[in-house]
């Protein structure tokens, strides 16, 4: 199955699936450093005061590589964009 697709179905199908997922990302980091992983990036989803970026949408080409370092679970989710936030505050650095 087209790994795209599994992420997809990861995140809309079983999202206690996704957040197991999460789980293994921040083990990582944790232990072994940050992970490399691509991205999105839209002007229209970008909120410049913020430098924050939300992409909730697996259907979209990747245009940049970015290394996630980190997370902060209490980032408030009105730091991103108006109109393009995610429903919980949480974010990756």
């Amino acid at each position: 199955m087209n790994q795209q697709i599994e992420q997809k179905q990861r995140r809309t199908d079983c999202p206690s699936l996704y957040q197991e997922f999460r789980k293994k990302i921040k083990t990582h980091i944790k232990n072994s450093g940050g992970i490399r992983t691509s991205t999105y990036l839209s002007s229209e989803k970008y909120f410049y005061n913020n430098k924050a970026l939300y992409i909730n949408n697996s259907d979209v080409e990747s245009s940049h590589s970015v290394t996630i370092v980190g997370w902060d679970d209490n980032y408030s989710k009105t730091n991103f964009k108006p109109g393009n936030q995610p429903k919980n505050d949480g974010a990756w650095i």
